[in-house]
């Protein structure tokens, strides 16, 4: 039995491109008007930026069918993908644009699994350096302060972060304070360079940091 797909790209050139290849996986429907149909999987097509994060939230809050939802990102980077498979995405593509990967990730993802192409895997097997250290760090700070720490080091401005998390900004900022405090940086300037070398795993920045669970 196929699988319902939709499709949902602002643009007109990414839509035909990505239909041409879509249409070519076998075992799939694709649907590009599925407002009122039931999907198995919504691959949603954003830019790499803050408009796209809230794009996605968008998509999970209004409760539009599909729950799985795989982004494709041309682009993308480890951070942006870390956000989104935070804020609830169940896979990832900045790169392989090509009918055999989409199978691959539509097929891992239905399964109840994540998916990621090669490049962007690559990158997260490369955090290894900090994942013991990560793994304390992040169940010790609420899901609002990790994906806060993750909007700081993409670059999204407190205005357009308290806007995707659904508070005030006076609220985000005391969040800024608080993983500074963490953190061990005086500035938001020193904590997004210190969140971007921590959350890709190029370096041990955390211990250069200072990083304290309980300040």
């Amino acid at each position: 039995m196929n699988k319902s797909i939709s499709l949902l790209a602002q643009s007109p050139e990414d839509r035909t491109t990505l239909t041409t290849l879509l249409k070519q996986v076998p075992k799939v429907t694709l649907h590009e008007d599925a407002e009122d149909k039931p999907m198995d999987l919504s691959i949603l097509v954003i830019p790499p930026d803050a408009s796209g994060v809230m794009m996605l939230i968008r998509q999970k809050i209004e409760g539009i069918n599909p729950p799985k939802i795989l982004v494709v990102t041309p682009g993308g980077s480890i951070l942006h993908a870390r956000l989104c498979l935070a804020l609830g995405a169940s896979g990832y593509m900045a790169n392989d644009f090509d009918v055999a990967t989409f199978e691959r990730g539509i097929s891992r993802i239905l399964d109840g699994k994540l998916f990621f192409d090669a490049r962007t895997q690559d990158e997260l097997l490369n955090c290894v350096t900090v994942a013991e250290s990560e793994r304390g760090i992040e169940a010790q700070l609420s899901k609002t302060l990790w994906i806060t720490l993750m909007m700081h080091a993409l670059g999204i401005h407190p205005t357009e972060g308290s806007a995707i998390l659904g508070i005030e900004r006076t609220t985000l900022l005391k969040h800024l304070h608080r993983l500074r405090a963490i953190a061990g940086v005086p500035s938001n300037f020193e904590l997004r360079k210190w969140a971007q070398k921590y959350l890709t795993g190029r370096d041990d920045a955390a211990s250069q940091a200072g990083f304290s669970a309980n300040a």
